[in-house]
């Protein structure tokens, strides 16, 4: 019976982990999210570093899903097939391109390499 216990002690618990981790990382989303430019918005409209935050978001979640907590998979299971969507749009391109050539920080140059990667982004 105590064996029982405890196993179902330790999923419940990774649950919460991953529940919690979850949660955290789409607060500091929302938190930039109303300040996104919509569809069919001026290039003039992108001036107020939405994007730049929203990539040094992004890059905070490739790195607690893969380095920090890799065993939850949250990365593939949700956060990379959602930036993946704003790769599509010119703005959201052209703006990490542009944080790539004033080599804006995303941690150490081989974490950014795998970020980047992970992304689809090549010759980083």
């Amino acid at each position: 019976m105590v064996g029982v216990y405890s196993q179902r002690a330790l999923v419940n618990s990774k649950k919460n982990s991953k529940t919690d981790i979850f949660l955290s990382l789409r607060a500091a989303y929302i938190n930039i999210h109303g300040d996104f430019p919509r569809k069919g918005c001026e290039k003039t409209d992108l001036n107020n570093g939405v994007l730049e935050r929203y990539w040094l978001n992004a890059y905070n979640e490739w790195y607690v899903t893969n380095i920090i907590c890799p065993e939850h998979n949250l990365w593939d299971e949700f956060f990379k097939p959602a930036i993946m969507g704003a790769l599509e749009r010119d703005e959201y391109k052209e703006k990490l391109e542009s944080m790539m050539a004033k080599k804006i920080c995303f941690g150490d140059s081989e974490h950014k390499k795998k970020f980047l990667r992970s992304i689809g982004i090549k010759n980083s």
